[in-house]
């Protein structure tokens, strides 16, 4: 869709293009090198926004999907199985490049410090997280520094959260499930930094149990 937005505009370009070129005044050129920044600055800020909209939604779906798969581990687990299931986001974003992308999944306890709509607290049980690349994001608690690409520990066990989401249930283990992405514009890559970009956070309950354990991830 995006591609036929992006040619019926360019088309409608060459024709106005080949129109004042038939002018026999140079008023037609004028217009049309005033005009064409504006539209060129359209044309390509409408492919750039589809494009971060695009891998915004598909991030959205993973979180949904890999919460669905780790939620139905047996009550124990290794390390080795929760890399893997993380490893599963680069079928889901495909043909989206993953190398700008951190998938963090931890298990969570809330205690009871939830009152009306204030922001609850937890502790991390376990955590583990895949980078997709050197251009990943950094997410290692507290300092986000010395990360490596591959699987790695970002928060450590104990770990206090304090910013919990009011809707959750005190006292219950929940797993959740983040996806960030360092979105790299196509055109004007030398002068734009990476745009961060964190897809909404999903909590998700064990099944089959009251809590998933990874005893080896520390």
């Amino acid at each position: 869709m995006t591609r036929g937005v992006a040619s019926q505009i360019w088309s409608a370009l060459e024709v106005l293009a080949a129109g004042w070129g038939r002018e026999d005044s140079g008023l037609a050129t004028a217009e049309f090198a005033m005009v064409l920044p504006a539209m060129m600055v359209l044309y390509i800020g409408g492919l750039e926004f589809s494009q971060a909209t695009s891998i915004d939604r598909r991030m959205s779906d993973l979180n949904v999907i890999l919460a669905n798969i780790v939620s139905q581990n047996g009550s124990v687990v290794q390390p080795g199985d929760i890399d893997s299931q993380n490893a599963a986001a680069t079928q889901v974003m495909a043909p989206i490049d993953v190398t700008p992308l951190t998938v963090v999944t931890m298990e969570v306890t809330t205690d009871a410090k939830f009152t009306g709509t204030t922001a609850g607290h937890g502790t991390v049980n376990w955590s583990r997280s895949l980078q997709g690349g050197p251009s990943a994001p950094c997410i290692k608690f507290p300092s986000n520094t010395g990360c490596t690409a591959g699987a790695a520990t970002p928060y450590p066990v104990n770990t206090a959260l304090t910013s919990l989401p009011s809707t959750l249930a005190a006292n219950t283990t929940y797993l959740l499930v983040q996806t960030y992405y360092n979105y790299k514009v196509e055109i004007g890559a030398q002068i734009i930094n990476p745009i961060p970009m964190l897809s909404s956070q999903v909590f998700g309950l064990p099944r089959g149990t009251s809590n998933i354990t990874c005893p080896m991830c520390s």
